[in-house]
């Protein structure tokens, strides 16, 4: 996967953003997909109050990511018509293909990749994972009232079945705050930094719950993993602080053999214009 690189690109200073919106055709790359005054420069994970991480994001004039940064590490950032290369400093590379502005698929050196398929509302609807060309992960997507809210990915080799349900809150999301949804961490084994994927969640995220059951020694293994979202927002309108309350349970033939709950929080700063 794509080292830490769960960044979203531009933000909304003083209006939402319609991601139902069909995204437009990239030509050159000259334009992004959105353009807004306000864009995200830096944001700070915090675990238990102490801070675990902190990116820097850097633009191009366009509004494009060109640069993502953590430490000594950075990601870079290069785009054409139809294509999106990501190099990381230990010089690994992931090459995206585009089609009529949206990722179709994604792939690093070493022979993994994913595929994208959409439905005809313009949400992406399947997902495929490959290792040397053999299928190792299916994921179906599903969507109610213009929003996400069932995940099923299933694993060829050990029948692992992995389900998340999602909630939502009435409120409009907006790009940056992509960057805590569950996308890179529940849906797809890579990710690609702004709004490449097709159509997207309307809403924001209030609660999302992931089970994932295998077997194994003769041991039939349960995790249940949930989320809790609270947000804030500065006085522009930007959401500024995303804090989880992350929940996991592991059980195995119906004991319980761990049970915590963390508390996370991102900071997220900008630059407006």
């Amino acid at each position: 996967m794509v080292a830490f690189v769960a960044i979203i690109s531009i933000a909304s200073c003083k209006k939402e953003i319609d991601w139902n919106a069909e995204p437009d055709p990239i030509v050159g790359v000259e334009v992004p997909v959105t353009k807004d005054p306000c864009e995200l420069t830096s944001f700070e994970l915090y675990d238990a109050g102490s801070l675990e991480q902190n990116w820097v994001v850097f633009h191009n004039n366009s509004g494009l990511i060109t640069t993502v940064a953590e430490g000594f590490y950075a990601n870079n950032y290069t785009y054409s018509s139809d294509n999106i290369v990501i190099t990381g400093s230990d010089n690994k590379q992931f090459d995206i293909t585009l089609e009529n502005g949206r990722a179709i698929k994604i792939a690093a050196l070493r022979g993994n990749y994913e595929t994208y398929t959409y439905n005809s509302q313009g949400y992406i609807s399947v997902i495929k994972l490959y290792s040397n060309s053999t299928l190792e992960k299916t994921t179906n997507l599903t969507y109610e009232n213009g929003n996400l809210v069932r995940i099923e990915k299933s694993t060829v080799s050990s029948g692992t079945l992995e389900v998340t349900t999602l909630e939502y809150s009435s409120e409009l999301s907006n790009s940056n705050i992509r960057i805590i949804k569950p996308w890179y961490q529940l849906v797809s084994d890579f990710f690609l930094p702004g709004n490449f994927y097709g159509k997207t969640s309307k809403n924001l995220i209030t609660k999302a719950t992931y089970i994932r059951t295998y077997n194994s020694n003769n041991f039939a293994f349960k995790e249940t993993d949930v989320k809790n979202y609270t947000y804030t927002k500065d006085d522009k309108g930007n959401y500024n602080t995303v804090s989880i309350v992350k929940t996991n349970i592991a059980t195995a033939n119906g004991m319980n053999i761990s049970n915590e709950t963390y508390n996370l929080k991102y900071i997220l700063y900008y630059y407006c214009n």
